[in-house]
């Protein structure tokens, strides 16, 4: 990976192609004002009780008090998508694990004001145990919320304006709300 130093090379990104393929590299800002497809993980941390850490996105954040993934982020230049859930968790929540449960992947795209969105993401799931350190949420995150899936498909149904864009694909696609009901709806 170039090393331009540490802040710089954090936002290189790679460009990929609609089968995943990477065809270049950006900045993140260049691949957002471009409208660029690029990768993007992102993780739900499942406590043993089967509640979902869905915490409300913060202000600096694009969908500002809308609630979103346990932790997302773009995948870095050179780096795996399973890799990238790692330290965006770490990053996000203050948790290191190995565990990872891929869920699935779906593409988001969306137009934001001052950015296009055309993103690849993967979808993991990490169970969260008592032995782990406990949820420290980082400024990008705030509103440490616990639900149980009966409680996020009501919310996804009801008052999906409450939930950020990649979380309602999640919901829909990865969790397949549209097609079946929760245990005990």
């Amino acid at each position: 990976m170039l090393r331009l130093g540490k802040t710089v090379a954090k936002e290189l990104l790679d460009i990929i192609d609609k089968d995943n393929s990477v065809v270049g590299q950006a900045m993140k800002s260049i691949v957002h004002q471009k409208g660029l497809r690029h990768r993007v993980s992102a993780v739900l941390l499942q406590r043993e009780d089967g509640k979902y850490l869905i915490p409300t996105a913060a202000e600096i954040k694009v969908e500002a008090g809308r609630l979103f993934h346990s932790a997302a982020g773009h995948v870095l230049c050179g780096e795996s998508y399973s890799d990238s859930v790692r330290r965006e968790l770490r990053e996000e929540t203050g948790l290191s694990t190995e565990n990872l449960e891929y869920l699935g992947t779906f593409w988001f795209e969306k137009n934001y004001p001052g950015r296009k969105e055309k993103e690849r993401f993967e979808v993991y799931r990490v169970a969260y145990r008592k032995s782990m350190e406990s949820v420290r949420l980082n400024e990008e995150q705030i509103k440490e919320k616990w639900l149980s899936e009966e409680e996020l498909k009501f919310i996804y149904t009801n008052k999906s304006e409450e939930i950020s864009g990649p979380l309602r694909m999640t919901c829909r696609l990865i969790l397949d709300f549209d097609k079946r009901s929760c245990l005990g709806s």
